[in-house]
């Protein structure tokens, strides 16, 4: 059989009204909803969903698209109980990964064409504030306020957005933490730590007007950085069990999805060349060496995750680390397993979980 794969694709709703194959997550939806933290802070390794996940939540709960409900007929969610909050909430969906600069100037400058497109877009909101309110909202609008202003602007709209639907607002941020490693590559990291802090130290702490706030990313970036000021945040890492096969396929998707694609008698060799990632106690698959992989299985197996993107951060950690913190990464690239090789390496380079 052939599959139409959506190999690159991140946007839910394409994947779904072009008819690409589309392996269910749709129960993340109820697993944010039903969290008890209201700000959840995902990290993933890359090419594992993250995105599309997030572009699921979005169109699943925009009260903006109510022919949305369409896109999620048949999915497991249509059968859950958190089927009558679809479009409910207003939402606010950004994505960091494209806001990077060889200086914080820029990035600033690129932060605040996003926020002014995502104000321009809603310039309904004018409708429902006082002229005091008016104002801001125009010089953001209009990439003519202040730094200040310019870290208090994702805050405002949220209280916006609340008042003018009488709602509570949901805030996706996808790609979180791409600001942080810019900063860090470029050597402006202590300063965009600072305007980062801001922009999300007002937004969600204590913010009465977010019903759930959710942000993805590769790194756990240390809560003393730009999380400083926030207690409430619940950080479900790779050694975590929550939503542990919600990014990434299980063996039971990939096995799933080799059968229909014709090639289950490669399920062995799928596992020996693609099985890399231990969720929680979940087995999990990356998804862009799978699809890539059936997609280009004529020409055999092939490290398709490799070229993905730099690993600049950990090699500059690794070329500054002590001793130990080598010895324990060389004995597990000769297949020496170590139960505290996880422990001494990201005490040692504090980049692989954190950035400090």
């Amino acid at each position: 059989m052939n599959l139409k794969l959506p190999i690159g694709i991140d946007d839910f709703k394409k994947v779904i009204q072009r008819d690409y194959h589309y392996v269910d997550k749709s129960m993340f939806i109820v697993e944010v909803m039903e969290a008890s933290a209201e700000t959840l802070m995902v990290t993933r390794p890359r090419r594992s969903g993250k995105t599309i996940n997030m572009s699921m939540l979005h169109n699943f709960f925009d009260e903006s698209r109510p022919e949305n409900a369409a896109l999620f007929v048949g999915l497991a969610v249509q059968q859950s109980h958190l089927w009558d909050h679809r479009g409910r909430y207003p939402v606010i969906f950004l994505t960091f990964k494209d806001l990077k600069s060889l200086t914080c100037e820029g990035f600033i400058d690129l932060f605040a064409a996003m926020i002014a497109r995502e104000y321009r877009a809603r310039k309904y909101l004018l409708d429902s504030l006082d002229e005091w309110d008016a104002e801001d909202f125009q010089a953001v609008a209009r990439e003519q306020c202040n730094e200040a202003k310019l870290m208090n602007s994702l805050a405002m709209l949220t209280e916006y957005l609340a008042k003018h639907h009488e709602s509570k607002v949901i805030l996706l941020i996808d790609e979180y933490d791409s600001p942080i490693h810019t900063g860090y590559a470029n050597g402006y990291y202590k300063q965009i730590a600072l305007f980062m802090r801001g922009i999300l130290g007002k937004v969600l702490k204590e913010n009465p007007v977010l019903e759930k706030a959710v942000l993805t990313g590769i790194l756990r970036v240390a809560r003393e950085s730009i999380f400083s000021d926030l207690n409430h945040v619940d950080v479900a890492t790779v050694l975590n069990h929550s939503f542990s096969d919600k990014f990434g396929f299980t063996e039971a998707e990939t096995a799933a999805l080799l059968e229909q694609a014709g090639l289950g008698d490669k399920r062995q060799e799928v596992s020996d060349w693609y099985n890399g990632y231990k969720v929680g106690e979940t087995t999990i698959y990356n998804p862009w060496s799978i699809l890539n992989y059936i997609d280009k299985h004529q020409e055999g197996f092939r490290p398709y995750w490799v070229n993905t993107s730099s690993n600049e951060l950990i090699r500059e950690q690794l070329l500054h680390a002590p001793s130990e913190a080598l010895d324990g990464v060389q004995e597990y690239l000769q297949g020496n397993e170590r139960d505290d090789f996880t422990l001494n390496v990201s005490d040692h380079c504090s980049l692989l979980v954190r950035i400090d």
